[in-house]
């Protein structure tokens, strides 16, 4: 959907995807809609951004793509988890399961077997 920005008036694509939690990200004393440039600048203030400025502005605009809104939500549920959101996660209930074992296939790709570090 298309928005115009209330404080620069530039047009841009509005996402929904953050619904509530743009909502509530949203500054009370920010006009919306608002774009990423614009959003961030707010967050910033005078200083320079900080990492989270940059989610948390796409997040307020809603410039966000599903993909992104997906990989945030991975990286909450890995935190939440207490494990990385990038690592391979298996859980075949052994608990000592090594994907990487010689003899099993490769997690990524499945190529079978003998597996010294597959070319995937």
């Amino acid at each position: 959907m298309q928005a115009i920005c209330t404080n620069c008036e530039r047009q841009y694509e509005k996402n929904q995807s953050g619904g509530a939690l743009a909502e509530a990200l949203t500054p009370t004393d920010l006009e919306l809609p608002v774009c990423y440039n614009c959003a961030l600048r707010y967050l910033m203030g005078k200083g320079l951004p900080e990492s989270s400025d940059f989610t948390t502005a796409k997040i307020i605009s809603g410039e966000m793509t599903e993909r992104e809104w997906l990989q945030i939500q991975e990286d909450l549920r890995a935190a939440e988890e207490g494990r990385s959101p990038r690592e391979l996660f298996f859980d075949d209930g052994e608990g000592d399961y090594n994907p990487f074992d010689e003899d099993e296939d490769c997690p990524m790709c499945w190529y079978p077997g003998k597996n010294d570090w597959c070319t995937c």
